[in-house]
């Protein structure tokens, strides 16, 4: 079955998205201070994944825990 060609890029596509994304990222990075550094943005990603693999070994069928 043929196909019906793509159109073609609108020309000014990149700036519009270049703007897009400016824009994006003045709304949603403040220009302040970090609210938290990175070793402590790591720590709690760390605490979350653990957690997380804790409550999937406790949901899951072959949990230990329901085999006894």
């Amino acid at each position: 079955m043929p196909t019906d060609p793509l159109p073609d890029l609108a020309a000014d596509f990149v700036p519009f998205a270049t703007a897009a994304l400016d824009f994006h990222r003045a709304i949603n990075l403040p220009a302040g201070p970090m609210a938290a550094h990175r070793t402590e943005l790591d720590a709690l990603h760390a605490h979350l994944t653990a957690l997380y693999g804790l409550l999937d070994a406790h949901t899951t069928p072959e949990c230990a825990c329901e085999t006894r």
